[in-house]
């Protein structure tokens, strides 16, 4: 009996760490997303209503779903026309392939720095990864995600991917907005269920 009591505190003593690890991410996650909704109101320049943001859905947190991945620069790479939900183009400058694994899965994606002069001075550090994947157009919204890295978030040759920090492009929420549309390499072969949810609350029109 002694025995049992002692494995069964060894193992509480071992699961508390990764338990309280758990808890905290969770919190991280919360408070990101509710920072995130805040910034969509049309007040802060978003597309929605204070009483929209009800409206928006995730998935639960996953750490399943947090990804560190091998980074592969694009050293004088061309820059590239991305399609957009408004039928124009935008120019992007692919910055490097990310390779990570799934469920014993390799997958690759690509991802960008903004082309514009006066827009990269401001957004240098911002790398941007629009994806599709196995869930679009079921719990997610039918043309894809993005999510938001920086360059001063690589290590050596490795980043870390939160896919549950993945959102929906504006155009979701609204008519009028511009959104680049993700380009085919970057379709994920897998359900990725985190981050944000197809948006089921009225459509608005861009102010």
């Amino acid at each position: 009996m002694k025995r049992i009591f002692q494995l069964v505190v060894f193992l509480i003593i071992i699961a508390a760490p990764t338990f309280i690890f758990s808890q905290d991410y969770a919190k991280s996650i919360k408070k990101h997303r509710k920072s995130h909704k805040s910034g969509l109101q049309q007040k802060f320049g978003g597309p929605l209503k204070p009483k929209d943001l009800k409206q928006l859905d995730y998935f639960p947190a996953s750490e399943s779903w947090v990804k560190q991945a091998k980074v592969t620069l694009i050293n004088g790479g061309d820059l590239i026309r991305m399609a957009t939900s408004a039928n124009q183009e935008k120019e992007y400058r692919p910055y490097a392939t990310l390779q990570f694994s799934h469920e014993n899965e390799e997958f690759a994606v690509t991802v960008y720095q903004i082309a514009d002069a006066n827009m990269y001075k401001l957004m240098q550090d911002h790398l941007f990864l629009p994806f599709t994947d196995l869930t679009n157009g079921n719990e997610t919204y039918g043309g894809g995600r993005y999510l938001d890295l920086k360059v001063s978030d690589i290590e050596g040759d490795t980043v870390i991917l939160d896919f549950n920090k993945s959102y929906n492009p504006y155009c979701v929420y609204a008519d009028g907005w511009n959104c680049p549309i993700p380009p085919k390499e970057n379709f994920i072969n897998v359900d990725v269920l985190a981050g944000e949810k197809d948006y089921t609350g009225k459509r608005r029109k861009r102010r």
